[in-house]
C-alpha cells in the first residue's frame, strides 16, 4: 500500500521475495492503483480489524465505498453497527460465520 498498488490476491503463487528483500509480483492480474485517500481508509479499516474494534468497521465500510454515503445515517444505528460487529467478531473467532450472516441479514437490509 505504500506505493499505491494493491494486490487483491497475494499468495505464494503470485508473489516472491527476492534475495535483496524486494517484493516480486509474478501475477499482475489483480493489481490496481489506489488513491491516497482510499489507501488511508483501507489502512484505517485494517487497523480496526487487527485491533478488534469491530464497532468502527461500519464507518470504515462507508469510507471505502462499500456502503453509499447516503446510507451513513442508517449504519450509525446501534442495531446495524451491532450486526456488522457481530459478523466481524464471528469471522475473527473462526466461528460459524454463515449462521451469523443469516442472523444479521434482517438488520443489514436497512442499508440497501
Amino acid at each position: 500500500l505504500d506505493t499505491g498498488a494493491l494486490h487483491a490476491d497475494p499468495h505464494a503463487g503470485n508473489l516472491l521475495r527476492a534475495s535483496n528483500g524486494q517484493l516480486v509480483i509474478l501475477d499482475w492480474g489483480l493489481v490496481t492503483r489506489i488513491s491516497p485517500s482510499l489507501r488511508s481508509s483501507l489502512m484505517t479499516y485494517i487497523s480496526h480489524v487487527l485491533a478488534r474494534d469491530f464497532d468502527a468497521i461500519a464507518g470504515d465500510l462507508v469510507a471505502l465505498g462499500f456502503i453509499p454515503e447516503e446510507k451513513k445515517g442508517v449504519i450509525e444505528e446501534d442495531e446495524v453497527v451491532q450486526g456488522i460487529s457481530d459478523i466481524f467478531r464471528e469471522l475473527a473467532s473462526g466461528g460459524a460465520v454463515q449462521r451469523r450472516i443469516s442472523d444479521a441479514l434482517p438488520v443489514l437490509t436497512k442499508i440497501r
